[in-house]
């Protein structure tokens, strides 16, 4: 029993000390394979600049930017010379970073475990730049990423910003820092992020952030399409005026931004939404809005058609100056997109302002059947699409949320035209008058019908003709 212990123990470590340099070669291949595949999503440029192995551990330097892939998505095609430049200049900017590895099976940096590495990585402190900024803030590094690499693929990993406490001036900024975990496989991402408070402030505004986090379980498909969901919560939003006296500008709690995409069930179709909702968001002491929310919804998305329509579009400026015209080759993309018979749809949009209630939906359909057979016809011809598709809207407002409404219209109007644009006291009751008369007026034109105890108009668009509240509108006939 002896002999097979000190057997197993001297394989143990003839293991540790013989198998670190393997791991490290097997970490460098792998660490060089991910770098190609951030690369093919054209968001981030990562260049590999050293990669210097050692038997226990290695040691790389990475440049970190922005893809020049990415700037027709960030503005350069809109034909605005400075506004290229300006993000041209963007992505000329890198960022130096220093990524320390330990070699596996068995490693005791960040904690002990068995894996194929343990890696470490923050800005080169040695960059002029880094180290300034770094300096100024009293920061002992911009981030600091750590990961740990499994035997058999994924990679856990946690980073960190410190906290920062800055003053310049009259100006103050304090911030708690960001913590963020998570696990990486192939192209399954899971991970967390929190940001405790964010406050900045000088002698005219005061600006605080509390309770942030953001959560995403997705997998990325290809460069333009990923499934799963993504949330953004923001506890609290505080932005005091303080030329007003101190009060608040603007508050907001419980700000939530969600995104979700899903396929059907042989992955040809693609559905996705977002969510923008708060429980309250208040403007002043004027404008408080209460139980906010609307969703934005796109269902039956062809997925390959979506995903070469996006990649037609990043390439806009390289199609026209090769065809003198992109529409062609965007043309047969898009009707093939249409054919799939897309919804979009808002739905709901809806709020409370002083507990009154506001409630609305936008629908828009497509049929493939009224599609034009050739995209030539439809370059030709847009308005083609017109039998295509469908739109149906409707909203409904309490007659006090919509006397609200109408009361403040007529105040905005009194008040562009009063001297230094202050409406004079003591005029409230002609006010409410123009307002009451504003509201008769659009319902006896037929643009609000009374249901009760709220207004309500629906608009509708077939066959080329929108109606009102079930009426024609004849001026807006595309027949």
């Amino acid at each position: 029993m002896k002999k097979a212990s000190v057997y197993m123990l001297t394989c143990v470590g003839v293991a540790i000390v013989a198998l670190p340099p393997v791991f490290g070669i097997l970490t460098e291949s792998q660490f060089r394979q991910r770098i190609d595949e951030i690369n093919d999503y054209g968001i981030w440029s990562f260049e590999l600049n050293a990669f210097e192995r050692g038997w226990f551990g290695s040691s790389a330097t990475i440049d970190v930017g922005l893809s020049s892939e990415a700037l027709p998505q960030l503005g350069s095609a809109s034909g605005d010379d400075e506004q290229t430049a300006a993000v041209q200049d963007l992505l000329d900017e890198r960022l130096a970073v220093l990524v320390d590895v330990a070699h596996g099976p068995v490693v005791l940096r960040n904690g002990p475990f068995v894996g194929l590495a343990g890696v470490t990585a923050r800005p080169d402190p040695t960059e002029p730049d880094t180290a300034a900024l770094e300096d100024s803030l009293g920061i002992p590094y911009l981030f600091e990423f750590r990961g740990r690499a499994g035997l058999f693929g994924g990679l856990r990993f946690d980073a960190d910003v410190p906290t920062i406490d800055y003053a310049t001036g009259d100006s103050e900024a304090i911030f708690s820092g960001v913590q963020l975990e998570g696990r990486l496989n192939g192209n399954e991402l899971l991970a967390h992020l929190e940001i405790d408070s964010f406050a900045w402030s000088n002698p005219l505004i005061a600006v605080s952030v509390d309770a942030v986090t953001m959560n995403a379980d997705t997998e990325f498909l290809t460069r333009y399409q990923w499934l799963g969901d993504v949330e953004l919560l923001i506890g609290q939003t505080l932005v005091v005026d303080r030329t007003l006296g101190g009060e608040p500008a603007f508050e907001a709690a419980n700000i939530v931004v969600r995104g979700e995409s899903y396929q059907n069930g042989d992955g040809t179709l693609l559905a996705t939404s977002a969510t923008y909702a708060a429980d309250y968001l208040n403007f002043g002491e004027r404008f408080r809005f209460t139980d906010s929310e609307v969703v934005v919804g796109i269902d039956s998305l062809d997925a390959d058609a979506m995903n070469d329509l996006m990649a037609a579009q990043a390439q806009l400026e390289e199609l026209a100056a090769e065809t003198g015209d992109p529409m062609p080759l965007l043309m047969p993309v898009f009707l093939r997109l249409l054919a799939a018979e897309p919804t979009l749809s808002i739905d709901p949009i809806r709020f409370a302002m002083d507990d009154e209630t506001f409630e609305a939906y936008v629908h828009i359909r497509t049929n493939a059947a009224a599609l034009p057979d050739a995209a030539a016809a439809l370059d030709a011809d847009p308005t083609l699409l017109i039998d295509a598709v469908t739109l149906e809207a409707e909203a409904t407002a309490s007659r006090a949320l919509a006397l609200r409404i109408a009361t403040e219209i007529v105040r905005q109007q009194l008040a562009a035209g009063a001297p230094n644009g202050v409406v004079p006291d003591g005029i409230e009751d002609m006010v409410q008058a123009q307002a009451n008369a504003m509201l008769n007026a659009v319902v006896a034109q037929g643009f609000l019908v009374e249901d009760g105890e709220s207004y309500r108009v629906a608009l509708e668009f077939v066959n080329g003709e929108f109606s009102l509240n079930g009426s024609p509108l004849p001026f807006l006939s595309f027949r």
